[in-house]
């Protein structure tokens, strides 16, 4: 058995951090925290992480596009948004849930965002396209 060895220490967050999620090319890292905020960590380079703020409550989840140009976050204040990981910008805010959004998941054509509650009761799926049109 090999042994391991750490490589990077993310210490920027101010809460505990609740979700991770590389980006496609495995060189981005987002993190989901309890302090409202997301960041995405660059491990090629030593730079301070992007900081993405939006959410009014806990983060929960994350997760890049396949393509890598959009990152989707959720959490407590029962509101998915959707960034642009490089300068931390949203491009799409969808609410409608009526509780916290515990998982978001794009679609292997990253044509839909799906969402689900924690209170289990409901699933959105929404199109992402560049207008930002919601279908639920």
């Amino acid at each position: 058995m090999k042994s391991s060895q750490r490589l990077h220490s993310l210490t920027r967050h101010e809460g505990a951090v609740n979700g991770v999620a590389f980006g496609p090319a495995g060189h981005l890292l987002a993190t989901a925290s309890d302090d409202r905020t997301v960041r995405v960590w660059s491990l090629l380079e030593d730079r301070p992480p992007q900081l993405v703020k939006g959410h009014t409550g806990a983060v929960w989840s994350v997760a890049f596009s396949t393509d890598g140009q959009r990152l989707a976050s959720s959490g407590d204040d029962g509101v998915v948004q959707v960034w642009d990981p490089l300068v931390g910008q949203p491009t799409s805010t969808f609410g409608g849930h009526p509780g916290p959004v515990c998982g978001v998941a794009f679609s292997p054509d990253d044509q839909l965002l799906a969402s689900v509650g924690a209170t289990g009761s409901r699933e959105e799926t929404h199109r992402n396209n560049q207008s930002g049109e919601v279908k639920v």
